[in-house]
């Protein structure tokens, strides 16, 4: 569930409509509760599409993060 709260976060980032497909599902990325609906696991081939002023960086960010198999999620977590 952390990836698309990542994916969600990120498409909260911008001001353009973006939706995340998953064969004939379209939800928005926006929406984490949406995105859970996807059913999406490790390996499932997703798309990203976006409308509006800043849509092509909206992609190219959104699209670098789920390729990036989410290496934020790698990190070590310290105590303090």
């Amino acid at each position: 569930m952390r990836p698309l709260g990542l994916i969600a976060k990120k498409a909260l980032s911008f001001s353009c409509d973006i939706h995340v497909v998953r064969g004939v599902n379209r939800v928005d990325a926006k929406s984490l509760f949406d995105l859970l609906t996807l059913g999406a696991e490790a390996g499932v081939q997703l798309s990203v599409e976006a409308s509006g002023t800043d849509a092509d960086g909206a992609v190219s960010q959104l699209v670098a993060l789920i390729e990036s198999d989410f290496e934020a999620l790698e990190s070590p977590v310290r105590a303090v």
